[in-house]
């Protein structure tokens, strides 16, 4: 190590000296670094999808029926929520993970598999009943409509 002195006179402070063996060279570039994200979920079950749900007596009510649980924020266990505690032993009330007005849930992985095909069949139908909308306004009207070609994605 070297100390640099300014050209008043005034020690600056020290450096690494990249001349000298044995010593630690600077490297630039090499660490990388990136933005946190408040809402990421560590230690995901691959058995089961998370998702933040905004904090509101129907909604929650509305996922719990759906199949959606709570998940510990003390274990990240979903479904292993705890009773919640008395106010006056200085712990929090209950235990879920929660980040401001929302709280993490989640649903098993079979339970939203079959979520996805209900929303995919239902989908599929509204497009189906749009086509046949269309070329039945077509026929009414002799005008030629826009031709529609739904496109299933599975």
């Amino acid at each position: 190590m070297t100390i640099n002195i300014s050209p008043g006179g005034i020690p600056v402070a020290d450096t690494p000296d990249v001349t000298e063996p044995g010593e630690a060279q600077i490297k630039k570039g090499n660490e990388s670094w990136k933005e946190s994200q408040l809402l990421d979920v560590d230690n995901k079950n691959p058995d089961f999808r998370y998702r933040w749900c905004w904090v509101d007596d129907m909604n929650i009510e509305k996922k719990q029926r759906e199949g959606w649980v709570f998940v510990n924020k003390e274990t990240g266990i979903p479904g292993e929520h705890k009773h919640p505690n008395r106010a006056d032993d200085g712990k929090p009330l209950d235990s879920a993970k929660k980040y401001r007005d929302t709280v993490l849930m989640a649903l098993p992985e079979e339970r939203g598999k079959a979520r996805d095909r209900h929303f995919q069949e239902k989908t599929d139908q509204q497009t189906l009943d749009a086509k046949k909308f269309l070329e039945q306004k077509k026929q009414r009207s002799g005008n030629p409509a826009p031709t529609y070609q739904p496109t299933v994605i599975r």
